[in-house]
């Protein structure tokens, strides 16, 4: 479609960095509300047929011309940013609606889907917003640093994902938690049962030999058990004994750095 030249009744002329594209009223009127009330009110542009867009790239109006006028044409990831800028100043909810179009059919794969975020949030189109912070979910750290898209987004924006990777982290850190603190609790033990069954066997039960350093404070404050998982006698007493079924030595060490770890992390969380 060719709108250099006169062609179907044009009766506009769009002139853009010194150059014409021609028109027609009526259908700028039909989709933009501010090209309507240009037209039809009292406005000086009413009985004109010239009207500079001042500030404005002809290649830009012309694809908005292009959007317009052929509903084949369709938004392109180099069209998308500033169809969606002119849909916004025009009021345009047509050519909106095909931009938002656009974001939604889009792949969200890859750093190029903080472009698509940026978008997303800054003309408010909020069934995208979720979708493209998922999909920033999935990148890392090193790619988001590495990607010009990334660093062009706004604080506001880098905020808000910054913000959803950390409840992300906070969550599985605690679930890591929960689990490495079920898994310590279970290997400890069993292997205290392993020590109690040898002491039964020797009829040893109930002697001082069956018992840890801090028996007497077991006994008082956890109703006389005999093992305390929080208690550092009593787990050293698991893992030195000959009963502890672990052959590799360096099973100890891993099991009493995985309890440190998940008393940090329990303390700052």
């Amino acid at each position: 479609m060719d709108f250099t030249q006169p062609w179907r009744g044009s009766d506009l002329i769009l002139e853009i960095e010194n150059k014409p594209l021609h028109v027609h009223k009526n259908i700028l009127s039909i989709w933009s509300p501010v090209f309507d009330r240009m037209f039809n009110s009292s406005f000086v542009e009413k009985n004109t047929e010239k009207l500079s867009l001042p500030g404005k790239k002809y290649n830009e109006i012309e694809e908005m011309l292009h959007i317009i006028y052929d509903r084949r044409k369709y938004v392109t990831e180099s069209t998308a940013e500033f169809l969606f800028s002119l849909a916004d100043e025009y009021q345009m909810e047509q050519l909106h609606a095909v931009c938002v179009a656009y974001l939604k059919n889009v792949p969200k794969i890859g750093v190029k889907v903080c472009k698509y975020l940026e978008l997303a949030m800054r003309y408010n189109v909020d069934e995208i917003k979720e979708e493209c912070l998922n999909a920033v979910d999935k990148l890392t750290a090193v790619q988001l640093d590495q990607s010009l898209e990334f660093q062009c987004l706004n604080d506001s924006i880098k905020y808000t994902i910054a913000k959803k990777r950390t409840m992300y982290l906070e969550e599985q850190l605690n679930n890591y938690i929960k689990h490495v603190d079920s898994m310590l609790n279970y290997l400890y033990s069993s292997a205290h049962q392993s020590l109690e069954l040898f002491f039964t066997e020797l009829g040893l039960e109930d002697s001082v030999f069956n018992k840890c350093d801090q028996h007497e404070q077991h006994r008082r404050l956890r109703a006389g058990l005999k093992f305390d998982y929080s208690c550092i006698s009593c787990r050293k007493r698991v893992l030195t004994s000959r009963q502890f079924k672990v052959t590799a030595s360096e099973i100890s060490d891993i099991l009493e750095s995985l309890y440190k770890l998940n008393i940090q992390n329990s303390t700052t969380n």
